[in-house]
């Protein structure tokens, strides 16, 4: 991963403060939350600090 920070989704809903079922309906459904990068066969899945850093950034930019 060349150092790169995960964060399970555990981390990923305290940070965002949703639950597990909004963040794969934004992620899955809507294509609204970044991929996570699939562990283990496709059976874990795990987000880069910075992909969740990114989109929290985006998401606090006002727009104009």
């Amino acid at each position: 991963m060349n150092g790169k920070i995960l964060l399970s989704t555990k981390e990923v809903t305290k940070i965002i403060n949703r639950s597990e079922s909004t963040l794969y309906r934004w992620w899955k459904i809507q294509g609204f939350f970044p991929a996570p990068i699939l562990l283990d066969n496709g059976r874990a899945c795990a987000w880069t600090k910075e992909s969740v850093d990114n989109w929290l950034r985006l998401k606090s930019t006002p727009t104009t």
